[in-house]
């Protein structure tokens, strides 16, 4: 992780720690750090610290899974108000319709973002490329739109022959730290 942070913010690309969370469902994988919901706020901000030595320069955090924890509102709030106070940002993985992150990161002025569309569900060009015509309609619908996917071989080749194309027809892409909802209150 480490070094691939390194790398790419050389290249001028925006890091950000992609976080273990408790999902739904005991079949569910877990890694070797995993927020569990319940969690004693003291424990998520020891593994954040943790996690985030190992991904130097992030700007924000996403959940990697997570359906348990980002909608349980008290697990929430301790994992948002450790993002708050390290001045990061939360992109929400929505990996569940119960997510309650944007609600609690309003109520706690953490600058917050939501996927609107997942790339690679299924590993196929078909469907990546099927899934990269709706993330532009959507942008086109919207003005903007967060996508997101692994960086698995499948999904880099599709991307790579993908964005291209979307630039010449006039899509932007950027960074997520420049579609974030703000939250001026502290």
């Amino acid at each position: 992780s480490e070094e691939v942070a390194r790398a790419a913010r050389a290249h001028g690309h925006e890091v950000i720690l992609h976080m273990p969370m408790e999902a739904i469902g005991a079949a569910e994988p877990r890694e070797e750090e995993v927020i569990l919901a319940g969690m004693p706020r003291r424990q998520i901000a020891q593994m954040l610290d943790r996690s985030r030595a190992t991904v130097p320069g992030a700007r924000g955090m996403n959940n990697h899974q997570g359906s348990k924890v980002t909608s349980d509102p008290a697990t929430m709030e301790a994992v948002l108000s450790e993002v708050r106070r390290r001045r990061m940002y939360f992109l929400d993985s929505f990996v569940t319709d119960q997510s309650v992150c944007r609600e609690v990161a309003r109520r706690l002025g953490v600058p917050f973002a939501q996927r609107a569309v997942f790339l690679d569900n299924e590993q196929s060009t078909g469907a990546i490329q099927k899934q990269l015509g709706a993330l532009a309609r959507t942008a086109a619908r919207r003005g903007q739109v967060i996508g997101i996917g692994h960086d698995r071989p499948v999904t880099m080749d599709c991307l790579e022959e993908a964005i291209p194309v979307l630039e010449e027809a006039g899509y932007t892409l950027v960074p997520v730290s420049e579609l974030l909802e703000e939250n001026p209150e502290e």
